[in-house]
């Protein structure tokens, strides 16, 4: 996958002095990462030290998989505490984060990152559905699924396998970092929904490079089968 990056430098207030310091830089969210949905991340950078000479400015801001839409700039909120709130969307389902650098002229190079996973959101989700009906009923291999900016949110790929001479298929979603977004069987089976649901969920975030080793819990009492759905899983990898 191809990250794409978007570095920022923002910044108001200058914090100038004469003998360098060490700075400590934390980074929270307020709350999860939802694919178009507004999430709120708060740098602070606490100067151990009274004085600087790294402008506050120079801060180095590289987001990955979001787009800021405000931001508060720089401010100090209490001596030798200075914060940037930004307010960012993820731009995609998957792994987004963002990575804060300073140069310290006597520490040297000082960073720290968050990332999160963006999940999908249940609206989006009920958008791809009359998608991926599209796809079973063309019998594609693939089905990219776009947001009306064009943006990629899912590949879908339907898996097929059989059973005791029951034929099945099944959905599986991968977000544009290469993970299992979720599976969903396409085919009626005489199986209780908690007992799939709570099988095709231990699939959920995990990395398609992956797949081929996992093993997962296997359901109770249908054991064949959930084998049959991990072979069917596997086999989307070599097609």
């Amino acid at each position: 996958m191809i990250w794409k990056k978007a570095s920022l430098v923002i910044g108001t207030v200058l914090a100038l002095g004469l003998v360098g310091a060490a700075c400590e830089i934390t980074i929270s969210a307020d709350g999860d990462a939802i694919y178009g949905k507004e999430l709120t991340i708060t740098v602070d950078v606490l100067q151990i030290h009274r004085n600087c000479v790294t402008p506050i400015e120079d801060t180095q801001i590289d987001l990955y998989g979001l787009s800021v839409v405000d931001y508060v700039p720089w401010q100090e909120v209490e001596p030798g505490l200075r914060r940037l709130v930004l307010t960012v969307v993820p731009n995609w389902v998957g792994q987004v984060g963002i990575e804060v650098r300073r140069e310290c002229v006597k520490y040297g190079l000082m960073e720290k990152d968050l990332y999160l996973d963006a999940a999908l959101g249940l609206e989006t989700a009920q958008e791809l559905v009359p998608q991926a009906a599209k796809l079973v009923a063309d019998e594609a291999g693939a089905y990219q699924a776009l947001a009306q900016d064009g943006t990629l949110l899912a590949e879908l790929v339907v898996a097929e396998g059989s059973v005791e001479k029951a034929d099945f298929q099944l959905l599986l979603a991968a977000s544009p970092d290469e993970r299992i977004l979720g599976v969903l069987l396409l085919t009626p089976l005489d199986v209780p929904a908690d007992t799939m649901a709570a099988f095709l969920n231990q699939f959920v975030g995990l990395p398609l490079s992956d797949l081929t080793g996992f093993e997962p819990q296997p359901m109770p009492d249908y054991e064949d089968l959930s084998q049959a759905i991990l072979e069917a899983l596997r086999g989307t990898l070599s097609e």
